[in-house]
Formats: structure tokens, C-alpha cells, sequence
């Protein structure tokens, strides 16, 4: 089911999100989460969705880059190299991108939906997107990478998007 996006300042998206335990990944409502997120990722076509992102303080975010969709539960970053900066937006963000600099390449260690340890090697968009994504779940969110200045910029945006489009 698609769920509604948290938009900033929403709470939510500043908490530090829960671990899941091993056996909350054979429940119900993990299986159900799993779908909303499939659901909503492809409605906005989006790159990224992270749970707190629909009102879930759990550790888990879904990527699709090049329609490849992945799910990492309890993710961590355990290497990170190089610098990239491109241009980025995100769903709680609606109608705002900015310019920001992430490193390229990440080695992350994550559970998958069957409950299975992973390590991923990401480069380039791959690697942005997951990094956007757990930062998320860290409560950290892409205005925290620019300048005050920029950020006054893209609040006064995404103020005039919320307002045309009546967004909440």
C-alpha cells in the first residue's frame, strides 16, 4: 500500500531510528512494511526510501537504482573512499535539490528481507543513494550538508512547494 511521505520539519525524520531483532524479520508487519516501501518507492519513482521517511523508526531503507531495488536492514557503513558531489532531492524534500558532496565509494554491511547477512560494495549512485538513505535513519537529513546559507534557500522552496501543492 503507498503510504504518505513524511515532509519536513516532520519529527520523525529527525529521531534516531531502532535496530530490528532477528525475529521481528518473520513477523507480519515486517513483511507489510517491506511492501509499503516497494509500493511507495514506485509510485514517486523515487531512488530511495527510508522508513522514517513513512513514519517508521525502524533501520531499514530500500534503493533503486537503475531498477534494481535492495533492501538494508540494520545498515552500517564499514568503508568509505573517494569524494563525489551531485545533485540530490529526496521525497521529504518535495521540489528542492541542492549540490552535495558524499564520498563515492561504500562498503556496507546490512540484513536482507530473508534475514541473511551482506556486504555491498557501492560506487557512484548506488553509493549516494544508500548513504542518503542511511542517513535517514540517523535522523540526519541533506540540509545538514550545506551551508546555512543554501538551507535558508531550499526551506523557502520546499515552504512555496508545501504551499502550492497544499502539502502538510
Amino acid at each position: 500500500m503507498i503510504q504518505k511521505v513524511r515532509t519536513y520539519p516532520d519529527k520523525v525524520l529527525r529521531e534516531k531510528c531502532v535496530e530490528y531483532e532477528k525475529e521481528e524479520l518473520e513477523g507480519e508487519e515486517f513483511l507489510k512494511l517491506m511492501q509499503d516501501m516497494v509500493d511507495t518507492l514506485g509510485h514517486f519513482k523515487a531512488l530511495g526510501l527510508a522508513a522514517p521517511q513513512i513514519g517508521v523508526n525502524k533501520r531499514v531503507f530500500i534503493t533503486n537504482v537503475d531498477n534494481r531495488p535492495q533492501f538494508f536492514i540494520n545498515p552500517r557503513i564499514v568503508r568509505a573512499e573517494g569524494s563525489i558531489t551531485g545533485k540530490e532531492g529526496c521525497l521529504s524534500f518535495p521540489n528542492v535539490f541542492e549540490q552535495i558532496t558524499r564520498p563515492n565509494e561504500v562498503t556496507i554491511h546490512a540484513i536482507d528481507v530473508d534475514g541473511r547477512e551482506f556486504v555491498c560494495e557501492l560506487d557512484g549512485m548506488d553509493a549516494t543513494a544508500a548513504q542518503h538513505e542511511l542517513d535517514h535513519l540517523d535522523g540526519v537529513l541533506f540540509i545538514d550538508k550545506v551551508s546555512q546559507l543554501k538551507k535558508g534557500f531550499m526551506l523557502k522552496k520546499l515552504a512555496k512547494t508545501k504551499k502550492k501543492y497544499g502539502i502538510k
